[in-house]
């Protein structure tokens, strides 16, 4: 969490509790964040603590916008996603009528990450520059979320070790990505 409001704010703390269940095995789930930390903090140990992403919530003190930063430590990239809207767990489970909880051993495995909508063959012929920036920009996008997540090696992966699916979807036409964790 960033951002002197965001550690006041339950829903935000709830939602960043939510996303460290989704990205187990490998993050810190009890990270204890103060409010006089920097994000130079976080940076500075992430060599000696071998972490190779961080994701950062932020919520505006003026407007209340939730957003999303994206850092590859240590030299980049960075991307940020503005937060249209999200659903906590504990919201899911109000409307489930059988709500299934995870347990320690569907967290010992990553999910399976799945990409929607992507489109990074560059098969198509691009005239201007637009496209170009806009298909380069697209690259970095897939290229983070594959390497947050270890490779998958079909021929040495158990069907049955993979519990959950965390899948990231982009809508063609308004160009909004949306991630889901089943």
């Amino acid at each position: 969490r960033g951002g002197q409001t965001s550690l006041s704010i339950h829903s935000l703390n709830q939602l960043v509790k939510d996303f460290r269940h989704i990205m187990q095995p490998h993050t810190a789930v009890r990270l204890k964040e103060r409010k006089s930390n920097k994000l130079k903090d976080f940076v500075v140990m992430c060599g000696p603590l071998g972490v190779s992403h961080l994701f950062i919530f932020t919520q505006s003190e003026k407007t209340g916008n939730v957003s999303l930063k994206i850092a590859r430590t240590p030299h980049g990239p960075t991307i940020t996603f503005q937060v249209a809207d999200y659903s906590l767990d504990k919201d899911i489970r109000k409307f489930m009528k059988r709500p299934k909880s995870l347990n320690k051993e569907d967290l010992m495995n990553p999910p399976l990450l799945v990409l929607n909508g992507f489109n990074t063959m560059g098969g198509k012929s691009r005239s201007n520059q637009d496209n170009d920036d806009e298909a380069n920009v697209e690259k970095v996008v897939v290229s983070m979320f594959q390497n947050v997540f270890p490779p998958l090696n079909p021929a040495r992966t158990q069907l049955n070790s993979i519990k959950r699916v965390f899948m990231i979807n982009k809508d063609h036409e308004t160009g909004e990505i949306s991630m889901r964790h089943y």
